[in-house]
Formats: C-alpha cells, sequence, structure tokens
C-alpha cells in the first residue's frame, strides 16, 4: 500500500504519541505550580538490577528488555527506537538500578547524565514516559538509586532532581483514575503508596492512596487471588508492589490495610501454583518466567507459608509428581482492557522435569519488535492442538504500521474442567469450544502426570457435540470430503533439550538434562520435528530452538491423538542441575 492513507498508518504511532505529550502538558498546566520538595521520610531500598547492563551503557550499547541498541552518545534519548514497550521502559528508568548494580565512578556520572539529559527533554510531559504505570516506576527507581547518586549530586544538581519527585508524583496521583488495566492499576497505586510515604508533606495522599489501594484489592484480588489478564509475571510484580507497601508502611510507623494485607496472604499460594521446577512461573498470556531467582524472593518476602490447594489457580491447573511439574491453562482468555496481550493457549501446557525448563511455549514476543507480536500469540506458539492451522482464539488483523498489538477478535464462549487424584497420579480432563464456530468441533484434552513423575500422558479428542456441529463440520469440508481438515499437535522444546531424532517416525529421544533420558511417541498422526523460537525478555534476540509436531487430517467429525513423554533413564541429579545458562534457581 502507498500514497496518503499509507503514510498516515506508518505515522500512526508517532500521532498517538503526540496526543499523549498534549494530554500530559495539559495535565501539568492544570495542576499549576508544583508542590516543594520537603525532605524524606525514608527511601526505597534498593532494587535488584543487572550491572551487565550497566557495563553495556558504559561501551556504547543500550540494554532494554534483553536487547541490546549500539549507543554511540552519552545518553539514550536519542536513539531511533520504535514507539511501543521499549521506548516506554527506557523511560521508566530501570536502568538507574543497572547502573547503581555496577556501582562505579563511571556507572555513577552516566547514570546522572541519562538523568539530566531526561529532565532536559522530556520533564515538560513529552514523550511516552506519561502514562500511569511508567511515571510510578520512574518514581520508585528515582527513589532507591537516590544513595547512588548522592556524591555526584551537587547543590543545583540535586534541587533539580528532588524538585522532579512532587512534581512527577501530582501528575502520576492525578492520572492514575485513567488507568484501566487492573494489573497496571494495582502496582501503579502500590508505587504511589511507597512514594506518599517516602516524600515529607505528602501525608494526606499517603493516606488516600492507602484507602485506595486497599479498596481496590478487595475488587479486583480478594477472594481467589487472581488478576484478571491471567498474566503470571504481571500477578508477581503486583505481590512485589503489595509486599513493599507494607514493609514501608510498617517503617514508617504506619498501618497496612486489611485488604492489602489479605491479599497479600491470597496471591502468593497462587503464586507457588504457578512455579515450575526451575524456579520460573509459567509463560502464559504476554508474561515471562522472571528473572533469575526473582520469584523466589518475592515469596520469601511475603512471610506466607500457605500452600496452593489442587483446585485450579487463576484458570491454569498444576499437575505434579516427583521432580515433574506440568501447568495447563484451563481457562477461557482475557478480553476486556488486557485483550491486547492475550494468548490463544486455551489448553496449553509447559513442563519441566527437576530443575530444567522442558516443553515451554514459544513465550512473550512484545520486547522484540512489531513482527514478533503476532504469531507467539497463536495456538500453534503453545504446546496444544491447532486445527487447519487456526487458533483457538483468533487475533483481531493488524492495523496500520502493525506498532500496535491487536485484541483477541474471537475467544472461546464454554471452558469445562475436572480432574482427579490416586495413587497412581493426578489427571485433568478439559474442553473448549473455540473450533465451534468454524468447525463446528470441541477440543477435549486428558492430561495425566504419574506419582513418580516419570510419565506423561495425553490424549487430544476433537469432536462434534450435537447435531449441529456435525452438520458444520460437514459443511466446512464440503468439496473436499476426501482431505478433510489438518491437526496439529505441537510441543515446543526448550533451546538446552538435546533432541535425538534417528528413530523416527515410532519415536524422538530427549534430553533436557540432569541425566535423564525422555521418549516421545504418539498414536494417530505423523510424527515430525520443526523449527521453533524460544522468547524470553532477558534475551538479548529469540533463540533459536526445536518443536515436535504430530500431523494428522481428519474426514470424520471424530478424531482422537494420543501421545506420551516417558522418562527411560534417570541417574539422578547430576552438576547440571545447578550449572548456568538459562536454568533459574
Amino acid at each position: 500500500m502507498s500514497g496518503p492513507l499509507s503514510t498516515l498508518l506508518a505515522r500512526f504511532p508517532k500521532l498517538l504519541d503526540m496526543r499523549g505529550d498534549s494530554q500530559a502538558r495539559s495535565t501539568f498546566k492544570k495542576l499549576g505550580d508544583p508542590p516543594p520538595f520537603e525532605g524524606f521520610h525514608t527511601l526505597i531500598p534498593p532494587i535488584y538490577g543487572d550491572f551487565q547492563a550497566a557495563r553495556a551503557a558504559l561501551k556504547g550499547e543500550v540494554v532494554i528488555l534483553g536487547q541490546r541498541h549500539p549507543c554511540p552518545a552519552l545518553t539514550p534519548w536519542d536513539l531511533p527506537l520504535d514507539p511501543g514497550p521499549m521506548m516506554r521502559e527506557l523511560h521508566a528508568f530501570d536502568w538507574l538500578a543497572d547502573f547503581a548494580a555496577l556501582g562505579t565512578k563511571a556507572a555513577r556520572a552516566r547514570a546522572l547524565g541519562w538523568f539530566l539529559g531526561w529532565i532536559d527533554r522530556y520533564a515538560a510531559g513529552d514523550g511516552p514516559g506519561w502514562t500511569p504505570d511508567i511515571v510510578a516506576r520512574r518514581l520508585i527507581n528515582i527513589l532507591a538509586a537516590l544513595p547512588f547518586l548522592e556524591p555526584v549530586m551537587t547543590g543545583q544538581i540535586r534541587d533539580r532532581i528532588t524538585g522532579e519527585l512532587p512534581r512527577q508524583f501530582a501528575f502520576a496521583d492525578a492520572v492514575i483514575g485513567t488507568e484501566i488495566s487492573a494489573h497496571r492499576r494495582l502496582r501503579s497505586l502500590a508505587a504511589l503508596v511507597q512514594v506518599a510515604a517516602c516524600l515529607v508533606g505528602q501525608e494526606d495522599a499517603r493516606l488516600a492512596l492507602t484507602q485506595e489501594l486497599d479498596g481496590t484489592c478487595a475488587s479486583t484480588l480478594l477472594p481467589s487471588g487472581a488478576i484478571p489478564s491471567r498474566n503470571p509475571e504481571a500477578l508477581m510484580h503486583v505481590l512485589a508492589g503489595l509486599i513493599a507497601v507494607r514493609d514501608i508502611l510498617e517503617v514508617t510507623g504506619h498501618r497496612c490495610g486489611g485488604s492489602i494485607q489479605k491479599a497479600i496472604e491470597t496471591v502468593t499460594p497462587v503464586l507457588r501454583a504457578l512455579r515450575l521446577g526451575d524456579g520460573s512461573l509459567a509463560r502464559f498470556h504476554g508474561g515471562s518466567g522472571g528473572t533469575e531467582g526473582q520469584l523466589d524472593r518475592i515469596l520469601a518476602s511475603a512471610r506466607v507459608r500457605k500452600r496452593p490447594g489442587e483446585e485450579p489457580q487463576m484458570g491454569y491447573i498444576r499437575l505434579h509428581g516427583g521432580r515433574t511439574t506440568a501447568i495447563l491453562d484451563c481457562a477461557r482468555p482475557q478480553g476486556g482492557p488486557d485483550a491486547a496481550l492475550a494468548h490463544a493457549s486455551t489448553l496449553g501446557f509447559e513442563l519441566s522435569t527437576g530443575r530444567r525448563p522442558f516443553i515451554v511455549n514459544v513465550g512473550p514476543g512484545m520486547s522484540f519488535g512489531p513482527e514478533w507480536y503476532r504469531n507467539p500469540r497463536t495456538t500453534g506458539a503453545h504446546n496444544t492442538l491447532a486445527v487447519d492451522k487456526t487458533s483457538s482464539s483468533q487475533l483481531a488483523p493488524s492495523r496500520g504500521s502493525g506498532h500496535l498489538p491487536q485484541p483477541l477478535a474471537t475467544r472461546p464462549s464454554m471452558v469445562t474442567m475436572s480432574q482427579a487424584k490416586d495413587t497412581s497420579g493426578m489427571w485433568v480432563q478439559a474442553r473448549h469450544d473455540g473450533y465451534m464456530v468454524d468447525y463446528g468441533l470441541v477440543h477435549e484434552r486428558r492430561l495425566f502426570v504419574s506419582s513418580g513423575g516419570d510419565q506423561v500422558h495425553g490424549e487430544d479428542v476433537l469432536l462434534a457435540p450435537d447435531v449441529k456441529g456435525e452438520r458444520r463440520f460437514a459443511q466446512r469440508i464440503k468439496g473436499a470430503e476426501k482431505l478433510g481438515v489438518a491437526l496439529v499437535l505441537h510441543f515446543h522444546l526448550h533451546p538446552e533439550v538435546e533432541i535425538d531424532t534417528g528413530r523416527l517416525p515410532e519415536m524422538i529421544v530427549l534430553r533436557p538434562g540432569s541425566g535423564e533420558v525422555w521418549v516421545f511417541r504418539q498414536s494417530g498422526g505423523l510424527l515430525e520435528t520443526e523449527t521453533s523460537a524460544w522468547l524470553d525478555p532477558t534475551e538479548p534476540e529469540p533463540v533459536a530452538t526445536r518443536q515436535i509436531v504430530v500431523r494428522a487430517r481428519t474426514t470424520s467429525h471424530s478424531a482422537t491423538l494420543n501421545w506420551s513423554f516417558v522418562r527411560s533413564e534417570d541417574k539422578g541429579p547430576s552438576l547440571r542441575d545447578f550449572g548456568q545458562g538459562r536454568m533459574r534457581g
């Protein structure tokens, strides 16, 4: 497409940024003169940063969401980044913690230069950094890094930096009501309570924000401990924010709301249920597994000993036996404000063995640019069954230049599940109707993990549930009755899993590490392997990996595929279980 329309669509993200600039400047104008900085009651505790990212910055490479960008200038504010997650992440100031983790004089000077460069260019309300969640994160990062910056903060520089705190806090307090995403609102409110507790003169705001956060916890997190987005990583960040609120209110002698504490007690076991054996979170609906050790640190700081039950947690079922853990998505993808990050992952699962990730979803693609916005969200990027290369939830068509992720246009109207446990292991049976409208079929999956963790069995069934479904399927294959429809089962392997295809088509031998050997078998289809990708924000680029694929065709409105992962050899934990690489501990 060319001409005026294509030019306008290509400029659409920049037009959105210009609109945001105008709104931020208008808000500052309404607020009038900023309140003066009066001092600190306390500061935010140091934040874990990445000293390697700081070293890269000193050598001329800026690391944003794991990706490296050449930066020959002394500040990153002229980098030609696409509008979207990358640019917003830069404006959240997480890099302050990276420089503080390095802790050298050069790191301190560079951090100060970036900070002052941002003030010169964006402090009036320009740029993409004025959404409630980004402002709140920026304030937390500044308050945590002030002791690190103190040696180079002369009188005038100190006034410029500390003057930004009450000014940006007033802005965030004024616009927090515009945040419609539940988890971002919770996280932003938690950050603003912490900021208000730190700043002298913000006692009234602290009280009001604490009450608002308490009410939001009661209405959003309780009694289930879940968030609407069903993003495990987002829930982890919410819990971290609530814990920080509790701790800073204790330090400053103030009371934490009852619903805030209750939410901490409720969310903690939910996150424990979503933890795989390698210490990472299951990666669903735009969430990554977290950085190494991050989840365990947060769970430890919660001071909650309650363990999860066997019931579903936030729509996920945890099956475990021995050293093997599987987490299965048994609920509808989210709609509403979070639908732009929702994945078509219904009945998909992730699997770990020991401290090793084994079967993984492709992962979140938002940090790798617009070309990775769509495919990682499709059903084929998850460990489940796809029909005719379609998805159980359909993504809306891309618009404009593709810089904005699109919501799900359709979702299953029904997802049901039942589960059982006996001495042999744990079972779950789940069903969704995401293929009903187009094919007249429902997908039913049965998944079993043995009590010893040495067997994982699955059965995937497609069937028409009634006469109406049978007619719809017949209409779908009309004119191609001998071909029918294609069925594809996907099992994406973690990049560190070694794969031996020498015994195809009967079986595939897999070695995830730790001396284990697993064998994959199937019946009902053709066994193959294909390329895949593993996406993680801690990696500079997508990591190439492989996937197991089972292909079949059906001319009937009923089809069944059976498959299994069976451990054929176990030499026990080896040194690899405690090694480095992508493993999380």
